[in-house]
């Protein structure tokens, strides 16, 4: 019973995290962390025999929640920086999410499906957004009003070349990637009207992530799809020659189109390219390079002014860590993959690689730090962790 409520829990958790990642709405984050915490460990001392946690675990989330965020703030305040503006403990706050893995090890509970299921509900209400402000400009108004307002999504157009493309890009669209992941394994494995469910879900999630309009989004789209149906087929040359095909025919008549999408000119582009000039003369600094600013610390970028968060993630970690502890980081972010490898594990495999795919994706996107990506980053991480699940094929 207990362990239901806990399950309950985080499920709620989920969807505030999907469709309130700001939090501006129902400011439900913290209560629904301490709540699950707060059962888990009533939960834990009730038992005769409780569950444990790999010591393995503990050590990761110790070091990666606690000790290099605790002392990247630590370093800021000993440069003699006072409180005011600071936002690295809001940051902190995103890091300690991971913590979750821990519970989640411990009643042996897999989230994936519930996130899949939350995930395809964006993904829908992505194409419902698109087709109901379409040749609507009221509810086109409005609905803009309130996803900038309270940071869910945002609407507009994108311009590649002589390409528009309408999007509905929700800030946590990045995630579907998982969702698409899961729902291509589902489909592979299942049969009858099992499968013809898992494709419905599938193509919701491909047509919502796809509709989000940013050029990654498409891409891993199709691409999540793809390398899951690739990695678990016999038949891996033949798929393999038709994907090549089918990726040439489509180069070659969206080349300009394409062309346009990597252009150094594309307004998105140019950004992102001279935050990258900022980061190589911030870094050129000996002691940043080692050492990092710190955790919330301010920099002066070129497009955004002073600032504590660039689309940039990677590059953040080591402007806010250093070489001696963003490489740790980056570490245990690349950790998980590691399951890949493992034969034993391939039934799972198809979490590891819509994670991959996230981390791609969060190359140029903020949100992997933030309370909501460290909570599916706990998930994966609570998989890692956990006894091999048995293949259903």
């Amino acid at each position: 019973m207990m362990r239901k409520g806990i399950s309950l829990l985080l499920l709620f958790l989920l969807i505030v995290a999907v469709f309130d990642p700001a939090d501006k709405i129902t400011h439900m984050k913290v209560p629904l962390f301490a709540a699950v915490w707060a059962l888990t460990a009533m939960n834990y001392c009730l038992r005769k025999r409780p569950s444990t946690v790999p010591l393995s675990l503990l050590i990761y989330v110790i070091g990666f929640s606690f000790l290099i965020p605790l002392w990247s703030i630590c370093w800021y305040f000993s440069q003699k920086h006072g409180l005011n503006g600071y936002d690295g403990f809001n940051y902190w706050k995103g890091y300690l999410f991971l913590t979750l893995c821990i519970p989640l090890v411990l009643e042996k509970i897999d989230l994936v499906p519930m996130l899949g299921l939350v995930l395809t509900v964006q993904a829908a209400l992505a194409s419902l957004i698109y087709v109901i402000t379409l040749n609507n400009p009221v509810a086109l108004s409005a609905l803009y009003d309130y996803g900038s307002d309270y940071g869910i999504f945002n609407m507009g157009t994108r311009t590649y070349g002589e390409t528009n493309i309408s999007q509905v890009y929700f800030v946590t669209s990045p995630l579907l990637a998982i969702a698409i992941s899961y729902y291509t394994y589902k489909c592979i494995i299942s049969n009858g009207r099992k499968r013809l469910l898992y494709m419905l879900l599938l193509i919701v999630n491909v047509t919502g992530m796809f509709r989000s309009g940013t050029r990654n989004n498409m891409i891993a789209s199709v691409a999540t799809l793809l390398l899951v149906w690739l990695w678990y087929s016999r038949m891996k040359v033949a798929l393999t020659c038709s994907i090549i095909l089918l990726v040439s025919v489509f180069a070659c008549v969206q080349w300009n189109t394409i062309q346009a999408m990597m252009s150094a000119d594309d307004p998105s582009n140019a950004v992102k390219i001279q935050h990258f000039r900022d980061y190589k003369v911030i870094l050129s600094d000996p002691k940043t390079l080692l050492l990092g600013k710190g955790l919330g610390a301010y920099s002066n970028f070129t497009e955004k002014g002073y600032t504590t968060i660039t689309e940039l993630t990677y590059m953040e970690l080591f402007r806010c860590y250093g070489v001696i502890c963003g490489v740790p980081i980056l570490f245990g972010l690349l950790y998980p993959l590691g399951q890949l490898a493992r034969h034993r594990r391939k039934p799972e495999h198809f979490i590891y690689l819509g994670y991959a795919v996230y981390l791609y994706l969060c190359t140029a996107n903020p949100f992997l730090v933030s309370s909501s990506g460290m909570l599916v980053f706990s998930i994966v991480l609570a998989a890692t962790f956990a006894t091999p699940m048995v293949s259903e094929g």
